[in-house]
């Protein structure tokens, strides 16, 4: 469900697997973490990127970046939250 461009570095990030495919490089330090209730279940994904940012047995280290997107309309129209 997201869009983000079509460099490389943007194809990394995509939620699609095919497009991140299409870049041909493979990046293994992009974590993603699902969209604010997806899908149509209970996940608080804002608490869980506090949670394993703040524990440091969750092997996922601080990041230099992190990419918001609270308005998602490639795959289908979702919008998040105020408080996310």
């Amino acid at each position: 469900n997201s869009y983000h461009g079509m460099s490389l570095g943007s194809l990394a990030v995509s939620g699609s697997a095919s497009t991140r495919q299409l870049g041909g490089v493979a990046r293994h330090d992009v974590v993603r973490v699902p969209y604010e209730n997806y899908p149509n279940q209970t996940f608080d994904s804002a608490s869980y990127i506090d949670h394993v940012l703040g524990d440091p047995g969750s092997g996922i280290e601080k990041p230099a970046a992190i990419i918001l997107e609270p308005i998602q309309a490639e795959g289908g129209m979702n919008t998040a939250s105020a408080p996310w």
